[in-house]
């Protein structure tokens, strides 16, 4: 009986040594998709065209002149909306 026991124990002993795998094993393993979508956008990028410093100073400079106009004529239809509002319906 007391040898049976003991079989069983290190057999279960065995087992346990046989199935272990680190815990840096686990992680690597866990690792590999995140490591493959990393290496997808660097090869991503590669593709892409950037633009030129010139043309890119371009569309800056176009894109404030839009944002100040629009921004201009806001200020000035809610000036105007204002008037109308406090002229008219705000009078009866």
């Amino acid at each position: 009986m007391n040898r049976e026991r003991g079989s069983s124990r290190s057999t279960l002993l065995r087992s346990k040594i046989l199935t272990y795998r680190p815990v840096n094993y686990t992680v690597l393993t866990q690792m590999k998709p995140l490591n493959s979508f990393f290496s997808g956008i660097v090869s991503e990028f590669k593709q892409i065209t950037w633009p030129s410093r010139k043309e890119t100073t371009r569309l800056v400079v176009i894109v404030i002149i839009f944002s100040a106009g629009m921004a201009a004529f806001l200020g000035v239809a809610d000036f105007g909306f204002s008037r109308v509002l406090q002229e008219f319906i705000l009078k009866i």
